[in-house]
């Protein structure tokens, strides 16, 4: 069967440009022109995905996905939009979206966008096995990109993260977090990266728990940040902290398409790991390379 989409849009052509579109790449899709409509196909179809615009009359958008998303709690989303405002992204972020895309773009950035959707299980699961094959040997290592953890206790920490790495994803991509904001936020994910490395799967619940908290923290902090650009300039950087020239050129590729969610994830490990070790498996050193290296 294959994988569903639907499409709010109240621009009539260009529902139909992107229903087309993704007919025409084998997936099945279906528009909508108004949030009251794209509520009802909801509750009649199972839809895998839904992007939606934010500004038309009536209930906006993200309204709309927000209700959709209590219908459908798995459906993914993907915001497109024309319309620069300030408190769009935020909103976005609190409703879990996928991605962020401003328009005009260019049909095959969609597309980009619709298949890392789609396969982020399927990348999530090859860098797994990447990770399994080139660290059989380093238990610790496998543990801080998170595929080694088997106790149930440490779901809803792992649920936690992945929700902080996305909420951070479409705080670049919407351009709500500006660089050095999203510098401080990294920061912030990078210690706590380092302590969920040290866990050892012996913690009690409590400690467990502040962790946890300190990664919805994190995330309720992106979304709670303005636009402002000054946060954190003029600081000092720790020898262990990422450089700003490092980050920005991070940051960049976030925002033109070269970073996936997946990869967010294993970065800070990647940048932690030495570079002998990493030079092991040719894969690695490419993704080292596509995520650090310089351009």
């Amino acid at each position: 069967m294959p994988q569903s989409v639907l499409i709010l849009e109240d621009d009539v052509n260009m529902q139909e440009l992107l229903v087309e579109t993704l007919e025409d790449h084998g997936y099945f899709s279906q528009g909508a022109g108004s949030a009251d409509e794209a509520i009802q196909l909801a509750r009649k179809f199972n839809f895998d995905l839904v992007v939606s615009d934010v500004r038309m009359a009536g209930t906006d958008g993200i309204d709309a996905l927000a209700a959709i998303k209590r219908i459908r709690p798995d459906i993914r989303a993907i915001v497109i939009t024309g319309y620069a405002s300030l408190e769009a992204p935020a909103r976005a972020m609190k409703v879990h979206v996928d991605d962020y895309i401003y328009k005009p773009f260019r049909l095959p950035d969609f597309l980009a966008a619709v298949r890392r959707v789609f396969q982020s299980g399927e990348e999530r699961q090859g860098y797994q096995q990447l990770f399994s094959r080139v660290f059989s040997g380093s238990k610790k290592l496998l543990e801080m990109a998170g595929f080694s953890f088997r106790d149930t206790r440490l779901q809803a920490l792992e649920g936690e993260r992945d929700g902080t790495f996305q909420t951070f994803f479409v705080g670049v991509r919407s351009n709500h977090l500006k660089k050095s904001a999203a510098l401080e936020i990294w920061d912030r994910i990078e210690e706590l990266e380092a302590n969920r490395q040290n866990l050892t799967g012996k913690e009690d619940m409590e400690s467990l728990q502040r962790l946890q908290e300190a990664y919805r923290y994190a995330c309720d902090l992106i979304t709670a940040m303005s636009r402002s650009d000054s946060a954190g300039l003029g600081k000092a950087r720790a020898p262990e902290q990422i450089s700003r020239q490092d980050f920005y050129r991070f940051y960049d590729r976030i925002q033109d398409s070269s970073v996936s969610v997946e990869q967010l994830k294993v970065a800070p490990t990647l940048r932690r790991t030495d570079p002998a070790l990493l030079n092991r498996s040719p894969e690695f050193a490419a993704l080292n390379q596509r995520l650090w290296g310089a351009a």
